[in-house]
């Protein structure tokens, strides 16, 4: 499991292209509309390739454990082994630890 913050969530500014003919033609403009910045949660399940993911605003411990709230919803009844390093909002969660054993 890890995150990488501050992506930039862009989208292009036009879609297709209109030429003067009033027909268009698809393709992409070189410009972008700018939407801030996302941090993106993945879990990696070794065996399968398996790939869980989500995206927040924000990065704190709070987003953290709503991911990991989603991992452990994902594997019910699993033994879950996760390495993390050793970001502040992986450390003191001693009470999310305690309510999920498995983890």
């Amino acid at each position: 499991m890890d995150e990488k913050p501050s992506i930039q969530a862009l989208a292009r500014a036009q879609g297709y292209l209109k030429l003067p003919n009033g027909r268009a033609l698809t393709g992409q403009s070189h410009d972008h509309k700018r939407h801030g910045t996302t941090t993106l949660f993945a879990a990696l399940e070794v065996a399968t390739g398996k790939i869980i993911a989500t995206h927040s605003k924000r990065r704190r411990r709070v987003e953290f454990l709503d991911f990991m709230n989603s991992v452990t919803a994902a594997f019910p009844g699993r033994k879950l082994h996760v390495d993390l390093d050793n970001l502040n909002t992986h450390k003191r969660n001693e009470d999310w630890l305690r309510a999920h054993p498995n983890v």
